[in-house]
């Protein structure tokens, strides 16, 4: 009894423990057309992210300093580097004739963006982006800092923490597009 009793119990562990992985991306929406064009070349310094970011699995706040990690439910790919990746592709739309360029860079861009994540994360219902930019123009040798917070709803399902996240971003972009086109 007892040895078929410990059979099941590592048959279910087992089972549970292949269960699937939902895998997402952070993707941005190619504008059509950008209300204010981008003339200026963009440099993009860095984009950093808290260290709950930098992991697989999507983080979600369950308490007021308590994340947890949702295992079955993991990013494709290192946040960090689609975040960047979906900048540059949002940005180089938005502008015309110029060029939208990640560090190292061959040659000094008009403006330089430091990008810091401060937050980014899913609670219960909703997700927050709070994030700092800072935008340097070497000719001029200026500095402006731009801060966004922001929170959207959502369904309060796992699966719908990717997609608003996008959302959540995009709107970040599309700001800081607003931003270096003036």
């Amino acid at each position: 009894m007892k040895k078929r009793d410990l059979m099941l119990g590592l048959i279910a562990l087992g089972l549970l423990s292949c269960s699937s992985k939902n895998q997402y991306i952070i993707n941005l929406e190619k504008p059509t057309q950008s209300p204010k064009p981008i003339y200026k070349k963009v440099g993009i310094s860095s984009l950093s992210l808290p260290n709950y970011l930098l992991t697989y699995p999507i983080a979600k706040r369950v308490g007021r300093s308590k994340i947890e990690y949702l295992e079955a439910h993991i990013w494709a790919d290192r946040l960090d580097d689609s975040l960047k990746r979906e900048l540059i592709k949002v940005l180089q739309a938005h502008s015309t004739n110029s060029e939208i360029i990640n560090y190292p860079w061959g040659a000094l861009p008009d403006v330089s963006v430091e990008i810091a994540i401060n937050e980014f994360i899913a609670t219960s219902n909703s997700v927050v982006l709070d994030a700092t930019a800072k935008l340097y123009f070497h000719k001029s040798q200026k500095t402006l800092i731009h801060r966004f917070h922001q929170s959207k709803p959502f369904s309060g399902k796992n699966e719908d923490i990717a997609a608003t996240m996008s959302q959540l971003f995009g709107d970040f972009v599309d700001k800081l597009s607003y931003i270096l086109a003036k």
